[in-house]
């Protein structure tokens, strides 16, 4: 029998390069589950949003080279002569990166785009913190001279501490003019970084860098040692912040700015970066409770969209007090997050639209909206969003003097969307219809200069969802000049009329 190594050469090129060619075609995203299969690789075991990794050409997301670089060093020797196979190199930093030592010399002088992540979450020990930050240090090295081709940095190690300082690559001494997307992130915080990283020359401008990822540690202690840094991304448009505990100030201090590590060094740092997307902030906290005291400024975000997830109380209330009450945000996104009931000297924070996701209690949920004011409410897989908080959102609190004028917590709330959300009926949310629409006739008919109660004008349930009653589909039938209402269950899609879709 003939075997593959009786195979001339010429032939196994051309095989493995239709391959190579046929998984291009079929993928669009760079890295899937499914590629890191296929590539003989382990996947993170960190769930990855796609969005990071969506790129133009589906060329780009293949990883067949991989899988065919560790067969053997013949097949190795063909795959590392397509250039354009090698534009995404990937690491797991379970195994030794020295077999590929030489990777990045494969791409030519192509863009590249750099992955590291670890596939198993390794046992918090020494050992294997030190194993993991030595291999991110090997592979820095390999990277170095290759700097100035980089498009994109990610590296999702297991321990913070395996991470290089960001302020290493604002080195003039590397001129990243490409790179877009520098992404320094860990699953535990473990101290900065434990190898020494030689420090280079003054920062650089990284002209080109529009999404930055960075642990609480990491942007605090950069901006501390080098407040300069913010000024060389003046084309950021994403940031975002894991995992930092923040300290009080200190009341003895002598300084007329913020102390280290405090919430308000912080977003003095935030404030001067010039966002124009969004700032995405993930489990952050504070080591102490919020007292209640006056705030000696506020700052100005020029980003519009704040994303929160994971995030105590006392930083959410504390956060917001040190913005600008003036501004109005385009989006606030809460996410997995269980939240306290506000302290009684907050003042509601503005925005057009509030989405909230994964929220699993009412009182949360409650909390949330006593303190955020928006004309667009979003509610996704919520078990928080119940008949008590619908309830609660219907009642009001009666105005001193005014006969019948009541306030509503998001009384200027006119569309309202409930997605993958079961825990309410459908007559009690006909109810909250009924009782904000009188409610802002009256205080119309009152006064018609007054600028009250909005009627929810939109609505829209969809998804995992509760049915709708056929005594509710007559009254918003009856009532479209008052809210206009789609109702879509289980995922079934719905025209543009009022329904309700088994």
């Amino acid at each position: 029998m003939v075997s593959i190594d009786d195979m001339p050469n010429e032939i196994l090129h051309k095989i493995l390069r239709e391959v190579f060619d046929a998984s291009s075609q079929m993928i669009s995203t760079f890295p899937s589950e499914q590629l890191f299969y296929v590539a003989g690789l382990a996947s993170p075991h960190s769930w990855l949003s796609e969005s990071y990794y969506t790129v133009p050409r589906p060329r780009h997301g293949t990883l067949f080279a991989f899988t065919a670089a560790r067969v053997c060093t013949l097949w190795q020797d063909i795959a590392f002569t397509w250039r354009d196979a090698w534009e995404h190199v990937v690491f797991d930093l379970q195994e030794d990166p020295k077999p590929f030592h030489e990777v990045f010399d494969w791409s030519g002088d192509n863009p590249i785009m750099v992955y590291m992540f670890n596939s198993i979450l390794p046992q918090t020990t020494v050992e294997m913190q030190m194993l993991e930050a030595e291999r991110v240090q090997k592979i820095v090295g390999y990277l170095v001279p290759h700097l100035n081709r980089c498009k994109s940095i990610r590296i999702d190690a297991a321990f913070s501490l395996s991470l290089p300082p960001p302020i290493y690559y604002f080195s003039q001494d590397f001129k990243m003019t490409k790179l877009t997307s520098l992404y320094l992130e860990a699953d535990i915080s473990v101290g900065l970084p434990s190898f020494n990283y030689s420090r280079k020359s003054l920062v650089a401008p990284l002209p080109a860098l529009i999404r930055l990822s960075l642990t609480g540690a990491a942007i605090m202690k950069t901006a501390w040692e080098c407040p300069q840094w913010v000024d060389v991304v003046p084309q950021l448009r994403t940031l975002k912040v894991t995992t930092f505990c923040f300290v009080d100030q200190n009341p003895e201090s002598d300084r007329n700015e913020p102390d280290k590590d405090t919430l308000a060094f912080f977003i003095s740092v935030i404030s001067r970066i010039q966002l124009t997307t969004r700032l995405h902030l993930h489990n952050l906290s504070l080591s102490y409770d919020a007292p209640e005291k006056v705030i000696p400024r506020t700052y100005r975000l020029s980003t519009r969209s704040i994303y929160l997830h994971e995030i105590s109380s006392p930083f959410l209330y504390e956060f917001f007090r040190w913005l600008k009450h003036d501004e109005i945000a385009e989006v606030i996104r809460i996410g997995d997050s269980t939240i306290s009931p506000p302290p009684t000297d907050h003042i509601p924070i503005a925005a057009h639209c509030l989405e909230l996701s994964r929220i699993t209690t009412s009182s949360s949920v409650r909390a949330i909206l006593s303190i955020l004011n928006t004309s667009s409410l979003r509610v996704i897989g919520c078990p928080g969003f119940d008949d008590s908080v619908i309830e609660w959102l219907t009642k009001g609190d009666s105005v001193p003097g005014l006969s019948g004028k009541k306030t509503f917590a998001m009384e200027n709330t006119e569309h309202l969307e409930i997605l993958e959300s079961v825990n309410f009926s459908s007559p009690v949310l006909r109810s909250l219809i009924q009782i904000r629409a009188h409610a802002a006739s009256e205080r119309i008919k009152a006064d018609p200069t007054s600028q009250g109660v909005i009627c929810i004008r939109y609505m829209e349930v969809s998804g995992n969802c509760p049915g709708l009653s056929d005594d509710d589909m007559v009254w918003y039938t009856e009532n479209s000049e008052i809210v206009y209402v789609r109702w879509v269950r289980k995922g079934v899609r719905a025209l543009p009329i009022i329904r309700d879709v088994e």
